[in-house]
């Protein structure tokens, strides 16, 4: 039986009460799961011997056969000792006897054979308390406002007899929740993240990094701290800064995840639900800096043997936004970003919380899903088999179904491997919550789980689940992987050379085909709500940085921008796309990194030879057009083509050809060119949301996908209209950068700006002084870009072409003419530009709702 003292009592009912206040608070979420009928608590036997054989007997019935082959097997498995010797011919005995009894017999000689393993030789385990979080969505379920306090860390002792719990947070900090803590090698030090459910706003609770000593004599806060400048990405503020899930590292310092990167997932609706990524800190909370340059959410930071981090990272980057949360390495100082397992792999859909198994190169992880907490089957991955598919997986829990993708399983949580068979981990006898309900308080309980089919209950509080089982002991301190970035240097740019683009598994990529790599930046998204940028739905917006050529061996180098998150595509010498990265990549400040080829097999290795690109590293040719200000934008990009070579048929004649009107007036969607060019079938090919193709394939959307690109290029469209070279690319990069319309995440946009009639009335004078009555007649929108003023038909068409104007009509020689300063003059008067709040950067005094540092003191 587990003891309680009476402060113990006393603070449960406290922990209580300040769970059923976050459940209410959660208003619609908490009504969900009582609809689908989920117990608040669910009931338990009264003592610890009841409770195991309830476990045995409601997961495996009462079969001896089946209890006679696990211990058979059990004994295989644990080998000689005095243990096995002592209880064999008791067993042998035993397997003949029938009935419940003999079953329940069986089964106790069987416990006490497993847990004389002597991979089970330590005294006390960790745990920690606390109840599923109140939101059961893999994002929102680390958040403060949605924690369900619990005692917190706590120390089982006596755990294969009489389990005795101490838990040492009691009186050292208030009434809170605890999430996901670390050991330190040395087993005397203990990480943690904790919210402080005493906030009588749950939407201002946040979680911080703490540190411990394992007997709680000592309590610190290392982030949050009046020390801690909270400093965030492009000093955005968008989000409410929160740190959790620590990880010691063997140098020293500690990485963890935070929401300092200040963005959002793409996919919420207008929930609150931030992305985050990983940064690092010195053992003391000091300089913190983010080593992760991603674009959605990071989880589960944990050191290899072999001194890398391995983490789970979502990629959705026009793909599948449900399939692929797959497991990813880098080196603790955020350089050399490897993919590790799964990022082709659509079943499981999310592998998380996962941990090396010791004496192997094989990790444990669990198979989640993305509906849910990260909760499901435990799997071992094996990478000398594979980096993606079935092979590399072992199912150590079969009876669990991968949640979410193939059902919603009994779930185990929080492996913590003992040796390549045996496995502490968190497990609940209730089905795993869907998004929109919760589990119960006390569902979970600490399980010895091996991959023959047994299953022994440890530890369970009947109030409150615990999760994070650790030994409490030392353990192998790993590999220590020296920084390979230079603390003094000054270079804010990266080095990057890839040997062969001609190395993938990607069928289609012809020797010779690719004439240059592109390298586009991709915007997160940085606030809860926005207006849909394209017709892709859920688009995640980019801009070219430029081009590098590829040599003929297939060698390219370049320098890339650091610190910020890319995407590469292979070109051709059309500037069109054949294979696209649907993923990103990101270099920190001063690294030289190097890959073998494009989407090749992480077991390729390099030939050696001398490769063409080497010894220099040019920086990419930007593209001939004006660079946006965050992101390509079809007004700003593409209209200006239409209006220069095209409207001329397709908008301002009596008939419009090929009903294809590409005026840059408001259509029904975007704008009538945006909605003409995208609604003709098979004239533009999208990658649209949750439709794309799990692997990347060459030309499988963008220029090359649709007609459109040929079809300009065609000799018979070349006949009447030519477009020059920097027209054309222009037209490609949007293709290729999936036909964005708007070039940020804005709800007020430039494009939907409208000018009065007084202002029309004064434009259309000058525009008939400049370019005479006929032109000066013709719609607003064909001489003035509502969106993007500069690139406008009345101001370019008399503009000389040496000047950066069309030369159609040759009226000014420059910009500096004392009638085109006039005209610009007039039609940025007319169309003052918008406060913009969520371009790149949100100061504090125009974000609603921010939440100053000195506020969290």
């Amino acid at each position: 039986m587990v003891r309680m003292s009476k402060r113990s009592v006393s603070r449960y009912l406290i922990i209580a009460a300040a769970g059923l206040a976050v459940i209410l608070a959660t208003g619609s979420d908490a009504l969900a799961a009582r609809r689908r009928g989920g117990p608040t608590v669910l009931t338990f036997p009264a003592t610890h011997k009841e409770m195991i054989e309830n476990a045995w007997t409601r997961d495996f019935g009462t079969d001896v056969a089946k209890a006679v082959e696990l211990t058979e097997k059990t004994f295989k498995f644990v080998g000689d000792n005095p243990t096995t010797r002592k209880l064999q011919a008791k067993f042998d005995a035993l397997k003949k006897e029938t009935g419940k009894d003999a079953y329940l017999k069986i089964r106790w000689l069987r416990r006490e054979v497993i847990l004389s393993h002597p991979t089970l030789n330590f005294d006390k385990l960790l745990v920690n308390k606390r109840g599923p979080t109140g939101y059961s969505h893999q994002c929102d379920q680390y958040l403060g406002r949605h924690g369900r306090p619990g005692a917190g860390l706590t120390v089982v002792s006596s755990w294969k007899t009489e389990p005795q719990a101490r838990e040492i947070l009691v009186d050292k900090l208030p009434v809170g929740t605890t999430l996901h803590p670390d050991l330190s090698y040395d087993g005397k030090k203990i990480l943690f993240s904790y919210c402080d459910a005493t906030n009588p706003n749950r939407n201002d609770r946040r979680y911080w990094i703490y540190e411990t000593d394992v007997d709680g004599s000592s309590v610190k806060q290392l982030t949050g701290t009046k020390n801690d400048k909270l400093a965030t990405w492009y000093e955005r503020h968008t989000v409410l800064v929160e740190d959790w899930d620590p990880c010691y590292l063997p140098e020293g310092g500690f990485v963890f995840i935070s929401t300092r990167s200040q963005g959002f997932g793409r996919c919420h609706g207008s929930r609150y639900t931030p992305s985050y990524l990983m940064y690092r800190a010195e053992a003391d909370g000091s300089n913190i800096r983010q080593i992760s340059f991603g674009e959605a959410n990071e989880w589960d930071p944990c050191v290899m043997y072999d001194g890398r981090i391995i983490y789970t990272r979502w990629d959705y980057i026009n793909r599948h936004d449900v399939n692929f949360q797959s497991l990813w390495t880098t080196r603790p100082d955020g350089t050399d970003v490897k993919h590790y397992y799964g990022n082709y792999t659509r079943n499981p859909q999310l592998i998380v919380e996962a941990r090396p198994i010791p004496g192997t190169n094989k990790i444990v992880t669990v198979a989640a899903g993305h509906h849910s907490y990260t909760t499901g089957s435990l799997i071992v991955v094996d990478v000398a088999k594979g980096e993606d598919g079935d092979k590399p997986l072992t199912r150590v829990t079969p009876e669990a179904k991968f949640s979410e993708s193939e059902g919603w399983p009994n779930p185990f949580a929080a492996p913590w491997p003992l040796n390549e068979h045996l496995y502490l981990a968190a497990h609940s006898p209730q089905r795993q919550a869907r998004q929109g309900s919760v589990n119960s308080m006390n569902a979970y309980g600490i399980f010895l789980v091996d991959d023959f089919g047994g299953r022994e209950l440890i530890y369970r509080d009947t109030k409150m689940s615990s999760f994070a089982p650790i030994p409490i002991r030392a353990r192998k301190v790993p590999q220590m992987l020296p920084s390979q970035l230079d603390p003094n240097s000054k270079d804010k740019t990266a080095k990057i050379i890839v040997q062969d683009v001609y190395e993938t598994r990607v069928k289609g990529v012809e020797p010779g085909s690719i004439a240059a790599l592109r390298i586009n930046m991709i915007h997160g998204q940085p606030a809860n709500s926005k207006t849909n940028p394209s017709i892709a739905n859920n688009e995640i917006l980019k801009h070219v940085v430029g081009t590098v050529p590829v040599k003929e061996d297939g060698s390219v180098a370049f320098t890339a921008p650091a610190g910020e998150p890319l995407q590469l595509q292979l070109v051709d010498k059309n500037g069109m796309a054949v294979l696209t990265m649907r993923s990103l990549v990101y270099f920190h400040p001063g690294e030289a990194s190097s890959c073998v080829g494009c989407h090749e097999n992480r077991g390729t290795t390099p030939l050696p030879r001398r490769l063409k690109a080497s010894g220099s590293f040019p920086v990419p040719t930007p593209p001939a057009y004006k660079q946006p200000e965050l992101a390509l934008a079809f007004m700003e990009t593409v209209q200006p083509v239409l209006d220069k070579n095209c409207i001329k048929c397709h908008g301002l004649g009596k008939e419009i050809k090929g009903k294809m009107n590409l005026m840059g007036k408001k259509g029904k969607r975007y704008s009538q060119s945006y909605d003409s060019l995208t609604q003709k079938k098979g004239l533009i090919v999208v990658a649209y949301r949750n439709r794309e193709t799990a692997e990347s394939k060459i030309k499988e959307y963008y220029a090359h996908a649709g007609t459109l690109a040929a079809h300009l290029m065609s000799e018979k469209h070349q006949k009447n209209v030519k477009l020059s070279k920097a027209d054309m690319a222009r037209i490609i990069d949007w293709l290729d950068l999936n036909v964005q319309f708007y070039g940020d995440y804005e709800h007020e946009k430039e494009e939907n700006r409208r000018i009065s009639a007084d202002d029309e009335k004064a434009i259309r004078a000058l525009v008939k002084a400049a370019l005479g009555d006929e032109i000066a007649a013709q719609p607003i929108e064909a001489l003035v870009n509502v969106g993007y003023p500069d690139q406008s038909r009345a101001l370019n068409m008399p503009l000389a072409a040496s000047a950066g104007g069309w030369g159609q009509a040759k009226k000014w020689s420059s910009k500096n003419d004392a009638g085109y300063k006039k005209l610009a003059e007039l039609i940025n008067k007319a169309l003052p530009p918008l406060k913009k709040r969520d371009i790149h950067v949100w100061r504090k005094q125009n974000t609603p709702g921010y939440v100053t540092a000195a506020s969290t003191k």
